[in-house]
């Protein structure tokens, strides 16, 4: 398998920028891996990162918000009771799947947000490096969409790359969005990797938990 370099990263990443499902699908018919998830040392510490954010649960119901192949999703599921994860892309769906056939607690589905986010609630929701590429205002109706499916005690983790790709809205942005879209719920973790992965850009790590 070639590994992915965080150049060759950057460049997808540009080319997908605007985040159409047209544009996936062919993105992903061409490579297996088009991001590196499975191969990219940068991405197995972002997802080490990621659970350790989450912690350990268990969580009763789950969603997984940008699943691509499934590789972050492999990692999570034991941590869950079910776990719902959802791609735009149906080839990306296809792949994570098949990879997690062996997996009954979890199911894989197309779905395009916000208008087809499942109902919840859900006492884990995590979104790693797929809100910007949503526009301002379908963003804005996404995280208020996200907060009101949290379950009283559930915790919504945010992870994306602050690096410049062109996209709709910036990590930085997102973030900074989900701060006040978010103001109700209390924010419990907070942390920056600055000089990690592509660009040396970085990446904010985020939690926010449902009072009881």
């Amino acid at each position: 398998m070639r590994r992915v370099s965080l150049r060759d990263v950057v460049d997808r990443l540009r080319r997908l920028r605007k985040g159409r499902r047209r544009s996936l699908e062919r993105f992903y018919a061409g490579e297996h891996d088009p991001f590196g998830f499975d191969s990219n040392p940068y991405e197995a510490a972002k997802f080490d990162d990621l659970l350790g954010v989450i912690g350990a649960g268990p969580f009763e119901h789950a969603l997984e918000v940008g699943c691509s192949i499934g590789s972050f999703t492999e990692r999570l599921a034991p941590r869950c009771g079910e776990l719902l994860a959802t791609d735009i892309s149906q080839v990306a769906v296809e792949r994570a799947q098949r990879r997690l056939a062996e997996h009954p607690n979890v199911r894989v589905e197309r779905r395009t947000m916000p208008g087809e986010l499942p109902e919840g609630p859900f006492d884990l929701i995590v979104c790693s490096d797929v809100l910007y590429y949503l526009p301002a205002r379908r963003l804005r109706r996404t995280l208020g969409l996200l907060a009101a499916r949290l379950a009283p005690r559930g915790s919504i983790v945010s992870l994306h790359w602050l690096g410049d790709f062109g996209a709709a809205v910036s990590g930085d942005e997102v973030h900074d969005r989900q701060e006040t879209a978010w103001r109700d719920l209390e924010h419990v973790a907070r942390l920056r990797r600055d000089g990690a992965g592509p660009q040396g850009a970085g990446y904010r790590l985020d939690r926010y938990d449902r009072r009881p």
